[in-house]
């Protein structure tokens, strides 16, 4: 980013995507799906296995640091990538579900309590 003059609220709007994302992805929170890989490849002008590969000099001179993924998550984006777009699109659905279902597990008790006594009937005044 920083050799194409730009930051991280540009890049944001040049890809269709908020500035939060991009910081998730500059701090290695996140990675960015396909889609958002494919566009900012095109406006680097680099291919899109440039930010799925180790390419340390050429990540941190665009002002990215370096993604570092075991070979089971590459090959795991290996095979996502060979499903058609519809594959792809239920893959990141049943992911997002698995992320939401495991982040309600660990809410404390008090949060799950105060969720089931807002769902009882008004006017059962006992």
């Amino acid at each position: 980013m920083q050799k194409q003059d730009i930051n991280q609220v540009e890049l944001s709007k040049i890809v269709g995507v908020s500035e939060s994302a991009v910081g998730k992805w500059l701090l290695k929170k996140m990675l960015p799906r396909m889609g958002m890989i494919q566009k900012l490849a095109d406006y680097f002008g680099v291919p899109t296995s440039f930010f799925l590969e180790e390419h340390p000099s050429c990540m941190n001179s665009l002002g990215f640091n370096q993604f570092s993924l075991s070979d089971s998550e590459i090959s795991l984006i290996k095979k996502i990538r060979s499903l058609s777009p519809e594959g792809q699109s239920s893959v990141y659905d049943f992911i997002n579900f698995k992320l939401i279902s495991e982040n309600a597990k660990k809410k404390p008790e008090k949060d799950n309590l105060m969720v089931a006594e807002s769902q009882l009937p008004y006017g059962d005044n006992k």
